[in-house]
């Protein structure tokens, strides 16, 4: 992979084109967002991203996916409401346990 230069990077980054493509990558954080604007955003700059799939596995991908976000968007605002009220949260990971062998009682 060739080195970015940090002058040609923020040339770039004034530039009219690196703007609009700046601003187009904000709109990832934008919780506001719908799923058909992020995907477009991907085909714009992924051309290839829907290359082997019809109009119909399209449809159902974009449903999916909405569907997943809003479920996201849930937990979200479910989270800031347990906050608010005091809540203390704790996330825990679980591991697979290991097969222990061997044990004698």
């Amino acid at each position: 992979m060739n080195k970015i230069i940090k002058l040609h990077w923020n040339n770039y980054l004034n530039s009219d084109s690196g703007k609009e493509v700046v601003a187009a990558f904000d709109k990832l954080t934008d919780p506001n967002a719908t799923m058909e604007e992020l995907l477009q955003l991907a085909s714009r700059f992924d051309p290839e991203f829907f290359r082997n799939t019809s109009t119909n596995e399209r449809n159902q991908e974009l449903g999916f996916l909405d569907f997943f976000n809003n479920e996201i968007q849930n937990i979200r605002l479910e989270i800031d409401k347990l906050e608010q009220e005091g809540s203390i949260l704790v996330f825990i990971t679980i591991e697979q346990p290991k097969l222990i062998r061997n044990i004698r009682v």
